[in-house]
């Protein structure tokens, strides 16, 4: 996690659990453990159980592994009732994920979000010209 944005319609999500502990709860999480090969994959997997922290937590392994996509990734008030996110990644130049970009809502935007996924992959994009430019 390199910066977190909010202001006060968008206040930001409290992040009570660790990331290594609910990656499978996070849009951002899923969207890392897509990137990842399939050892790697299963190597997390097996060393963190898929705790649920809402009634919408996605628990079992093989249901994970199929919704998981390298595109866009999904978290339907699994990590916290009332909010949802959406997360893709953002890659360099060759096409390599290094990292990934979030948006969270409350659970009732989250189909108005979805709606601008084009605008979320442009800013991805951007994000990875300026890097690119910095590591010149």
């Amino acid at each position: 996690m390199v910066d977190i944005a909010d202001g006060p319609r968008t206040p930001r999500v409290d992040l009570w659990v660790g990331f290594d502990d609910a990656a499978h709860a996070t849009a951002l999480g899923k969207c890392v453990l897509a990137q990842l090969d399939e050892d790697t994959r299963r190597d997390y997997l097996a060393r963190h159980p898929l705790v649920d922290l809402t009634p919408n937590t996605i628990t079992e392994p093989q249901r994970l592994l199929q919704q998981l996509s390298r595109e866009l990734s999904l978290d339907q008030e699994e990590y916290a009732i009332g909010t949802s996110c959406i997360a893709v990644p953002v890659t360099d130049i060759t096409g390599s994920v290094i990292g990934a970009l979030a948006i969270s809502c409350r659970a009732n935007r989250l189909k108005k979000v979805q709606v601008n996924v084009p605008v979320i992959r442009a800013t991805a994009e951007r994000i990875n010209r300026t890097l690119s430019l910095h590591s010149m």
